[in-house]
């Protein structure tokens, strides 16, 4: 394979390149993670809804009113961002209280 997404063999670094670059360089090569799920559209938490999150709650769309988001659509993925940036890929799923941004994968120290 020469692609897989947004990933191209000529942004490509052999092992040989990374190893004669300096701490600098190979900082500079580093691919954000969240490019990787670029066809999910993003959602930001404010502090207060960021920390629930980061703690395994699911946060209701009823309370956090993302814009441009289908609030009732089931099984959608997002990137889910807070003032520190990218900190998981989330899921709608619907619960007894409603429609909610769940976290499938966190992403933060």
């Amino acid at each position: 394979r020469t692609v897989v997404g947004d990933f191209h063999i000529e942004k490509a670094y052999t092992l040989d390149e990374l190893s004669d670059m300096d701490e600098d360089a190979l900082k500079a090569t580093l691919i954000p993670i969240d490019s990787l799920f670029s066809e999910y559209q993003e959602i930001f938490l404010p502090a207060f809804f960021s920390t629930f999150y980061k703690n395994g709650c699911e946060i209701y769309f009823k309370k956090l009113r993302p814009a441009g988001i289908d609030r009732e659509a089931e099984g959608v993925y997002y990137r889910v961002y807070d003032k520190n940036g990218f900190i998981a890929l989330g899921e709608s799923a619907r619960f007894d209280s409603g429609m909610a941004l769940k976290a499938r994968k966190m992403f933060f120290n």
